[in-house]
C-alpha cells in the first residue's frame, strides 16, 4: 500500500508595504502642502535658541518654506535674533556662575574672551584701522631735558 502524501502550501505573506512618508508629513512632490501660517512661525520660535533649522523642523516645515516666511513676515527675524540673545544671556549667566564657584578655566576663557581691554590676551592684536599714518620715532641714546 502506498502512502498518501500531501503537500504542504505556505502560509500566504501580506504584501510588504511601500516606504514613504509619515503620515501628516508634507510629500515631496505631491500637492500636500502644510499652511504656513506667523502664528505657526512664532510658537517654533519659542525655545528654538534662534536657530532656523530647528524652527523649521518644529514647524514641520522646509527652510526654505521658513525663508520665504520670514521673507513675508520680517518681524519675524527679530523675534528669531532676540531667542538668540536669550540664549546668550542664559550662557552668560552660566558662566558667571562657574566664576563665582571658583573655576578656573571658565575664569581664564571669560578673561581672554571678555578682558581684553585689561591686557588679557593669548596673542597679539594688531588693529590696523588708523586715521592717520603712523610715525616712527628712533632715540639713540640718551634725552636730554630740552628734548634734544
Amino acid at each position: 500500500m502506498k502512502k498518501k502524501t500531501t503537500k504542504k502550501t505556505p502560509a500566504k505573506k501580506a504584501p510588504a508595504k511601500k516606504p514613504g512618508p509619515k503620515k501628516g508629513s508634507p510629500q515631496k512632490g505631491g500637492n500636500h502642502k502644510k499652511r504656513i501660517t506667523k502664528n505657526l512661525i512664532l510658537k517654533a520660535i519659542e525655545g528654538s535658541g534662534g536657530i532656523k533649522t530647528v524652527i523649521a523642523q518644529r514647524a514641520g516645515i522646509s527652510r526654505g518654506s521658513l525663508y520665504n516666511a520670514l521673507e513675508e513676515w520680517p518681524d519675524l527675524d527679530e523675534k528669531i535674533t532676540a531667542e538668540a540673545e536669550t540664549i546668550k544671556d542664559l550662557a552668560e549667566s552660566e558662566i558667571i556662575k562657574q566664576i563665582r564657584a571658583g573655576s578656573v578655566p571658565i575664569l581664564i576663557f571669560f578673561a581672554k574672551t571678555r578682558m581684553k581691554d585689561r591686557g588679557y590676551v593669548e596673542k597679539s592684536e594688531l588693529d590696523l584701522n588708523v586715521s592717520k599714518t603712523p610715525a616712527l620715532n628712533i632715540f639713540m641714546g640718551e634725552e636730554s631735558e630740552d628734548g634734544s
